[in-house]
């Protein structure tokens, strides 16, 4: 069943990001300081070796991209934000073979 959670983006919009299937991602800390993002995802399809992480803007623009091998049907990664991004509010969107999960992420 899909499951759809409503983040208000730049501006007050209201959109909504929809999975297709069950999934437990979570960011960590969030807020952050820019340095390190912490990174878990359960849920994965065993036979998925590889899972990208992408953090956009809030224009849509890709700042970051990682490929993180992963096994055992679990995500656990931390990403190196480098104290890089500027303050305010993007989205870290996880895809590991048809799986794809979004979540908020703010930078203060």
């Amino acid at each position: 069943t899909p499951c759809t959670a409503p983040f208000t983006g730049g501006g007050g919009h209201l959109s909504t990001i929809t999975t297709t299937e069950p999934s437990s991602l979570a960011l960590w800390p969030n807020p952050n300081r820019g340095d390190q993002l912490y990174v878990q995802l359960g849920g994965i399809d065993p036979a998925v070796v590889q899972v990208t992480i992408d953090v956009h803007d809030l224009f849509g623009k890709r700042v970051m991209a990682e490929a993180v091998a992963t096994g055992g049907g679990d995500l656990n990664h931390v990403m190196q934000l480098g104290n890089t991004m500027a303050s305010g509010v993007y989205t870290v969107t996880v895809t590991a073979g048809s799986l794809i999960t979004t979540q908020r992420l703010v930078i203060q």
